[in-house]
């Protein structure tokens, strides 16, 4: 694994030391005497009376690399740092619970967030002052790094009363931002729209924390929808209204550079042509994944997505790899595959998969965090090219075609330098310059694989080798998703392997089977695993079970849920914490807000929803639709902060088709009805009935035939033999499973 050179020649290591975390270690050889977080610093900031100065970032951060090498090599900083503060050292990828506390501080305090997140305390841990990047000489009216040291010396010196007061209302906030949504029970029969209508009037942000009222008893969103009270098709129409003020349409996207790929947002526009056969929505899902493809943001030569573009083009990217992003983009792939059949998705699909598997995949199956952005010091080195590079490697005739494609100037289309984009898709290019489309793409293939081989050769961006459980569930069931839509069983095979890994490596060999942690480097991590966490696990097991119809994953997803209600829920039982353990938190936090991953509670939410289906549970099917319904005004007036959210609502407004599939054949008939764009349905398949699942019971099917069954409510037509009458059927009943 490539981490970033260390300097034990110069300076002895802190107390970073025996830190698995790259972040970490990357810092271990500073001047600065930094701790990791735990009882040594903190007792040492008790004992002493000094303030702390905790520091966060990760390892694919590139701006936590500039700051260190301008500030944190610096002896003179440093000494004046270890003298007055008690320096900590975060990877918020290992601590989540923490990066979420002080960035809701920081932002509450000065608007701003991002990383390396910098950040003030009282020897309580309090936050009192914090920022984000310093720079070593003030600059645009930001003040040095020194002088911020040096102003927060002198103010906790001589106004540590104003201070304790400043820390002690920033909880008091933190802590009101975080009151759960209220939610009241009343009467199932009022209009679902009063609810929505009650609330236009409400001033609230992106990231809205006023209380919500809202009237439900648990079941009643889905009763009133089917009972056709509630214009659903006017909500869809508004949430698409909303979505699309934010839409490029030119270049793809939502909102202004820099640009994150909004995989959420993208999904919920696919489906919402899938229910309402409107095409405004789907065209600028399809518009924006093409633009991103054909962009920067899109490895051209070896595949795989950084984290976000810096411009409306999609031309440079932020150069780090995360593995969230790419299992999120493959999972809206898979879709857009399923829905279009466009063999440009499929072909991205393989390739992503390919560039994880050979990039970011351990040897025994889990995944790696993340790439970082910068090789040899300088961001984005290792995937930039000169045109004379492109062509010595490729000779004169396919060089000349390939800087024709990717747009390889002499000039270079960024800082000197050539970012490989499409301007125009391959087949347009194709049909410019009059070369089959076929003929062309094998041209570029054997051009790709030449550069690869040379670029294999450059010093290789650092790995973060974490394995975070969150992110590689979040793979598993992206793997599961891309593998039925492709009919890939590899995929499958890689998802089950990764599971496999997680299992054997996250749960402490000496608890009880449901103690699993956060994440794995060399050895288990100490932190317990998080909402997140467990969300995205129970997701990927339920997934896993409706790939291969092992009912031992549903069987742990449900082991799994009744586990996170127990431990996470909130003192009413409506939402979930992040964190299990209350013990030595400030603040306790509820996250509902769809950020670069999916909050926790949507995709809780989604596992209650889905489970309850397949294992006929009312109180988790209630629970589902009371959190739905708590959010629908948020997801109505900021769909592209709430995308997740809405995606559900989609399934409980537009109703969820339940397929079983039983007989002889039940595996090959699943797998051909998994390659169908069904996004809402849930499956279950089985040679047999199955007494206690609910959709496999009471069935009889004749010895060496197999029989589809299209339900819902568990009231069931009669079975059919044939996956095209199963679609057929499912196109009467008004949804749009291929784009026409």
């Amino acid at each position: 694994m490539s981490e970033r050179p260390q300097h034990g020649s110069v300076n002895p290591p802190n107390h970073l030391i025996s830190e698995t975390s790259p972040y970490l270690l990357q810092h271990a050889y500073n001047p600065v005497a930094w701790y990791p977080w735990g009882e040594t610093a903190l007792e040492r900031a008790r004992t002493e009376q000094k303030p702390i100065l905790i520091s966060i970032g990760y390892a694919a951060c590139h701006w936590c690399h500039v700051m260190e090498r301008e500030s944190f090599e610096d002896k003179e900083v440093a000494a004046y740092m270890n003298e007055h503060f008690i320096n900590i050292k975060v990877d918020r990828e290992e601590r989540p619970d923490l990066d979420h506390l002080y960035m809701d501080a920081v932002q509450a305090m000065s608007g701003q967030g991002g990383w390396p997140l910098n950040v003030f305390l009282l020897p309580d841990t309090r936050p009192f002052f914090g920022g984000t990047y310093f720079p070593p000489k003030r600059l645009y009216q930001r003040p040095s790094w020194r002088e911020v040291l040096s102003s927060v010396h002198q103010a906790f010196m001589e106004k540590q009363p104003d201070l304790t007061a400043q820390a002690e209302n920033l909880i008091r906030h933190l802590e009101q931002q975080n009151l759960p949504l209220s939610v009241k029970p009343k009467n199932t029969q009022e209009n679902l729209r009063e609810n929505h209508d009650e609330n236009q009037g409400e001033n609230q942000g992106e990231k809205s924390n006023e209380k919500t009222t809202v009237e439900n008893d648990g079941a009643g969103l889905n009763n009133r929808l089917k009972a056709g009270a509630a214009d659903i098709p006017g909500q869809a129409s508004q949430i698409r209204a909303a979505v699309m003020q934010a839409a490029d349409t030119i270049w793809g996207g939502f909102g202004r550079a820099p640009k994150f790929p909004q995989t959420y947002t993208i999904r919920y526009l696919l489906r919402d042509y899938y229910y309402t056969g409107n095409k405004q929505g789907v065209s600028q899902a399809l518009l924006s994944l093409d633009k991103m493809l054909q962009g920067g943001l899109y490895d051209q030569i070896g595949g795989g997505f950084a984290r976000y573009s810096t411009d409306e083009k999609w031309l440079v990217p932020h150069f780090e790899k995360m593995l969230y992003d790419n299992a999120l983009l493959l999972e809206a792939l898979a879709e857009a595959w399923s829905l279009t059949g466009n063999m440009v998705y499929q072909r991205i699909i393989r390739q992503t998969i390919d560039f994880l598997s050979r990039e970011m995949r351990h040897s025994g199956g889990g995944f790696y965090a993340a790439l970082d952005a910068d090789s040899e010091g300088v961001e984005g080195k290792y995937y930039v090219w000169q045109k004379s590079e492109i062509e010595k490697i490729l000779g004169e005739e396919q060089a000349e075609l390939f800087c024709l494609v990717y747009d390889v100037e002499e000039k270079g289309n960024w800082e000197d330098t050539n970012i490989l984009w499409l301007q125009q898709s391959i087949a347009e290019v194709a049909k410019s310059i009059r070369i089959p489309e076929a003929s062309l793409l094998r041209v570029l293939d054997q051009c790709k694989v030449k550069l690869l081989t040379e670029r294999s050769k450059r010093v290789r961006p650092g790995t973060d080798n974490k394995v975070i459980l969150g992110w590689n569930a979040m793979l598993i069931t992206a793997l599961c998703k891309c593998g039925a839509a492709l009919g890939e069983p590899l995929f499958i095979e890689m998802a089950e392997d990764c599971y496999h890994f997680l299992q054997s490596h996250l749960i402490p060999q000496d608890e009880n089977e449901g103690s699993w942690r956060h994440h794995w480097n060399k050895k288990i991590g100490a932190a317990e695993a998080f909402l997140d966490d467990y969300a995205s696990l129970i997701q990927a097991l339920i997934e896993l079970n409706q790939v291969t119809g092992k009912t031992t994953y549903l069987q742990s997803a449900a082991a799994l849920t009744v586990e996170v209600i127990s431990g996470f829920s909130d003192k009413e039982g409506h939402f979930f914490y992040y964190t299990k353990q209350a013990a030595g938190a400030l603040v306790r936090k509820i996250e509902t807000y769809d950020s670069a991953t999916p909050s926790g509670n949507a995709v809780m939410a989604d596992n209650l929803w889905r489970l309850s289906i397949l294992l006929d549970k009312t109180t988790w099917r209630e629970r589902a639709v009371y959190m739905t319904l708590a959010m629908e005004p948020l997801m109505q007036h900021y769909p592209t902060s709430f995308g997740y959210w809405a995606t559900l609502w989609q399934k409980i407004a537009f109703g969820t088709p339940e397929i079983a599939i039983i007989g002889d054949n039940a595996s090959a008939l699943a797998s051909e009805v998994l390659q169908n764009y069904l996004p809402g349905a849930v499956l279950q398949f089985s040679p047999v009935t199955v007494a206690d699942l609910p959709l496999l019971a009471d069935k009889n099917v004749p010895k060496g035939q197999s029989f589809i069954y299209l339900c819902q409510d568990y009231h069931c037509n009669q079975p059919v033999t044939e996956v095209n009458t199963l679609m057929d059927s499912l196109v009467k009943s008004g949804v749009h499973p291929v784009l026409t």
